[in-house]
């Protein structure tokens, strides 16, 4: 019953099939990605046919737009409560890494940097938020190694606000916004990404 809307927004593509796709194409809908998308016929003819293509981050735009034709794009930031996020006035010398348990988030790479530099090595996984925070207001590094592409990575983001060095690649999206490592500049584009997406949507 889409058709008695007068904007659709579609915020995530896993879910449909290809007959859904193309038939929400028809509707010029708004679309957010929030991770890299697998190349398919439906999925481009949605994306081609968006009043608006939204990623996360430039990087994440490139590679999307290496094998899909939007007409118009932008990019938003996730939005989080930054204020969650504290330095430590006693950073202690050690390298974090805090992720899945999964092979493609770097676990044993970040854990061979840490033994290069003489830091110490902590890892984080399956704990609450508020733990991993906590070691990361109190680490002197966050250090985040993947193998695969993440399209921008919120521990990453979270380490920046708490203070941390960063050891990271180019999987890390948010590296490729403009000084995403300058913790002022980074709070104030997640503090405004709400604001900003509904903005876009009403466009």
């Amino acid at each position: 019953d889409i058709h008695q809307f007068d904007s659709v927004v579609v915020t995530g593509t896993d879910l449909f099939t290809d007959q859904q796709l193309i038939r929400l194409s028809q509707y010029e809908p708004f679309v957010f990605v929030h991770h890299l998308q697998t190349p398919r016929k439906s999925l481009a003819d949605l994306i081609s046919g968006s009043r608006l293509f939204v990623t996360h981050t430039p990087e994440h735009m490139r590679r999307e737009l290496s094998w899909s034709k939007p007409r118009k794009t932008e990019q938003v930031l996730s939005y989080f409560d930054t204020s969650k996020c504290h330095d430590h006035m006693d950073k202690q010398p050690m390298a974090l890494w805090a992720a899945r348990n999964h092979p493609l988030k770097g676990k044993l790479k970040a854990h061979a940097w840490a033994l290069e530099n003489d830091l110490g090595f902590k890892a984080l996984t399956n704990v609450s938020r508020e733990t991993v925070l906590d070691a990361m207001a109190r680490c002197e590094w966050f250090v985040h190694l993947p193998l695969a592409f993440e399209s921008e990575c919120r521990a990453v983001m979270e380490a920046v606000l708490s203070g941390c060095k960063i050891q990271t690649n180019d999987n890390v999206g948010i590296t490729s916004v403009q000084d995403w490592n300058n913790p002022d500049t980074l709070r104030e584009m997640i503090d405004k990404a709400g604001e900003t997406f509904w903005k876009l949507v009403q466009l």
